[in-house]
Parts: C-alpha cells; structure tokens; sequence
C-alpha cells in the first residue's frame, strides 16, 4: 500500500432501485459521495471540484468526467460503461434531465475506495446505499465469468476477435511467444 495520499476518485457502486426492483427513474434525484480523498493533496483538490460544480456536458468526453453523468447513467440504464457515454445516452433527454438534479458531496471519514448513494423520492423517502468495497477491488474480485463479460462489452464494437483474444489472455502466463496476441490486439480490421 501506498504512503502517497490517494487521488481523488468516484465510486458508483450500487444502483438505486424502487419498490418493483427496477433502476429508480428521473422523478428521484441523487446524492453521490466522492471517496478516495479523506487526506492530504486528495482532500484539497476535492474540495475545489465540489465548490466548482460540475460543468457543462457538451460531448461524450466532457461526459467521461462527470460524475452527474455517471451518476444518471447509473440510475436510469442501471451502468455507466461505453454505451452510457455514447452521444445517445449523453444527449438523451432523461439522462440531460437527471444530470441537472444530482449533487456530489464529501465524506472525508468514508474509507478509500466506499461509496454512498442516496436517492431521495418526491415524497420525501431517501434510500441509502453504502458499500465498503467495490466489486473488482481486492476484498471483492470479479469473477472470471465477469472479466470475459467486461472484455465482450469493451471490445463489442471495435475490430476484436474477442474469442481468440480471450483464450490468449487466459493462457498468458503460459505463452511462450506473445506475438499472437499483440497481433490480435493491433489488427487492421480492414487490412485483416
């Protein structure tokens, strides 16, 4: 472990549902702690992005770094991966609406790496979420089952050969020669 002090970062790590089971809708809004940043350099620079406020959502890029984005991602399509930054999703009304109603906020006590979501309804109820350990982090890895859907979902729409990809990374350490798989991964879709 690090003695830096750590970065700061959001953590999105529950999806809010309603009483059916289902991701909460724009008629909730949201409160999203930043965690990561309880000392040091992390605090201070957190501090300043919470008192700037978010900007304004012009692009996918500017999307990637707000966390009123990813929050509404989260609430309305119940992810924030490639497709929840896709012009689309950025400039869905829903998700333009959703941005507007979430705010950030800083618990420095939270321990590196938890997150707490609230959702408050429109009459009033708050739901609360907080979890300790993201799932991916050390405490909680993901499974195998999970990594080759994260892979699938990263490289649906790009050139990969996804199986053959796959089955190169699971035999990594065994490989004598990795050019196989650096040929996969630098493949001209066009030149084949």
């Amino acid at each position: 472990r690090s003695s830096r002090a750590p970065c700061p970062f959001v953590a999105l790590h529950s999806i809010p549902r309603d009483n059916g089971g289902q991701p909460a809708t724009r008629s909730h809004s949201m409160h999203v702690l930043i965690t990561g940043a309880n000392r040091g350099l992390g605090l201070e620079f957190t501090r300043q992005l919470l008192a700037r406020g978010d900007r304004v959502v012009h692009n996918d890029r500017d999307a990637r770094v707000s966390i009123h984005h990813c929050a509404a991602a989260a609430l309305l399509w119940g992810a924030a991966g490639i497709r929840e930054f896709s012009s689309a999703c950025v400039f869905d009304p829903d998700a333009v609406a959703l941005r507007a109603r979430v705010t950030a906020g800083l618990d420095a006590d939270m321990p590196v790496g938890a997150a707490r979501v609230s959702v408050t309804l429109r009459d009033g109820q708050r739901h609360t979420h907080t979890v300790l350990h993201a799932r991916g982090s050390i405490q909680q890895p993901l499974s195998d089952e999970d990594l080759e859907r994260k892979l699938r979902d990263l490289t649906r729409e790009g050139p990969w050969l996804t199986d053959s990809l796959l089955g190169h990374l699971w035999r990594l350490e065994s490989l004598d020669d990795i050019g196989g798989l650096l040929d996969l991964i630098t493949r001209n879709p066009v030149r084949g």
